[in-house]
C-alpha cells in the first residue's frame, strides 16, 4: 500500500514539475514540443532498460519511484540551465546537447541508484 502511494505522488510530482516547465518555455518556438518528446523517450528508454535487469522486474515500483524522481530532477536542472536568471537564455544548438547530456547523466544514475537498491532488497 505505501508503494502504490509512494508510486502515485511522485507521479504527481513529476507532473507538476513537467507543467511548469511547459508554461516557462511558452514562447520558445520548439520548446514545448522538445520538452515532452524529449520526457517520453527518456521514459520509454529508462523503463525498457529497467525491465532488462531481472532484479528491477520484481522492485518495477522502486523503477517507477526513481523514474519519476529523475523526470523532476532533469527538468530543475533543465530549469537552472535555460532559466538561470529569471528569463529564457537561447544556446542555439548546443541548448539540445545540455537537455540530451541531462536527460543521459540523470537517468542513468536513477537506473544505477534503483539497481543497487533493488538488489540489496532481494
Amino acid at each position: 500500500m505505501l508503494k502504490k502511494v509512494a508510486v502515485i505522488a511522485s507521479g504527481i510530482a513529476a507532473a507538476l514539475v513537467t507543467v511548469l516547465m511547459f508554461l516557462l518555455l511558452e514562447g520558445v518556438i520548439g520548446g514545448r514540443a522538445g520538452l515532452l518528446i524529449g520526457e517520453a523517450i527518456a521514459l520509454a528508454l529508462y523503463l525498457g532498460a529497467m525491465l532488462l535487469i531481472k532484479v528491477n522486474r520484481k522492485g518495477f515500483a522502486y523503477v517507477l519511484i526513481s523514474a519519476f524522481a529523475a523526470l523532476m530532477l532533469s527538468d530543475l536542472a533543465l530549469l537552472l540551465i535555460f532559466f538561470r536568471t529569471g528569463e529564457y537564455y537561447n544556446y542555439g544548438i548546443a541548448g539540445l546537447y545540455y537537455a540530451l547530456l541531462t536527460y543521459i547523466a540523470v537517468f542513468a544514475v536513477a537506473g544505477v541508484v534503483v539497481s543497487i537498491v533493488n538488489r540489496k532488497i532481494r
